[in-house]
């Protein structure tokens, strides 16, 4: 798998590896494609709020970009060797490893394969995935029920159960400031 940079330990000269591995959930099972990634382009992502700005109090969505080797084609959709599956819409998931421990890291859904013309030749995938947030910027909130006595995790998770699909993991941290209302002023968005 691609590695990311290398973390030093203080007053120890030896160097631990952070690695990446990328995974597409296909034809029921994740799948590692990490081989497939092209090192000059790596991974590129960013996700959650991106600033400390007063203004910023939601995360935007999260954005994931790769290069893929599709020199066989497996990576176009419709191919007589393309993988079982594979098309946009596909989940992702990047997984990092640090002193052997494993951790997701982002979860998004494919948005644009953009292939290389021609049959033949160094021919390459550019793929672009989005994470759950993009759902959430897209959907409108059709009309909350008015919360009374709620705290940050009880709105979001209001927020998250009206939306038409479903994150694959969430963790809420209980906040502490009760809200006498939420929901009073809602708009579409």
């Amino acid at each position: 798998s691609p590695a990311i940079r290398e973390r030093s330990t203080a007053g120890n000269e030896m160097t631990e590896p952070l690695t990446a591995a990328l995974y597409f959930y296909l034809a029921g099972a994740w799948v590692d494609v990490s081989s497939d990634v092209q090192a000059a382009s790596g991974i590129s992502a960013s996700w959650g709020i991106r600033s400390n700005k007063s203004t910023d109090l939601m995360a935007d969505t999260g954005r994931m970009s790769f290069t893929l080797d599709n020199q066989t084609g497996k990576y176009s959709p419709g191919h007589g060797s393309a993988l079982t599956g594979w098309k946009k819409g596909v989940k992702v998931k990047l997984v990092t490893t640090y002193k052997k421990i494993d951790k997701v890291r982002w979860y998004g859904t494919v948005d644009e394969i953009s292939i290389d013309a021609g049959a033949v030749g160094n021919r390459k995938v550019r793929v672009t995935a989005l994470d759950w947030m993009d759902y959430a910027n897209n959907y409108p909130l059709n009309n909350p029920a008015v919360g009374i006595d709620q705290k940050a995790n009880q709105a979001v998770s209001t927020i998250v159960a009206a939306m038409p699909i479903q994150p694959l993991n969430t963790s809420y941290s209980t906040g502490t400031n009760t809200f006498p209302t939420v929901f009073n002023q809602a708009t579409n968005k």
